[in-house]
């Protein structure tokens, strides 16, 4: 999902978040979003158990006792997430 909304040219059908570059911009978006990288994004989870901090996704925890799983499963297959992304701004 991340690679879909942060990157231009992927084979799915959206709508890119960044709009076209202006001379008098104020706000610079993030780059593309990469795995394992925390200064591109952190993903927040939202449900199906609410969370107050923010992770990276891409770390291997396949043989940690609270990896992503751990309570962070829902049957159903519903999941909902934020995905934090830094921005740039100028100096006022």
């Amino acid at each position: 999902a991340g690679d879909i909304v942060t990157r231009t040219g992927q084979p799915h059908v959206y709508l890119p978040l960044t709009g076209p570059f202006a001379v008098d911009q104020q706000v610079w978006p993030p780059g593309p979003l990469v795995e394992v990288n925390a200064r591109t994004g952190t993903w927040q989870m939202l449900a199906p158990r609410a969370e107050n901090s923010c992770a990276v996704f891409g770390t291997n925890d396949l043989f940690s006792a609270v990896g992503w799983g751990g309570g962070r499963v829902d049957p159903g297959g519903d999941y909902a997430w934020t995905l934090w992304r830094p921005y740039q701004c100028c100096q006022r």
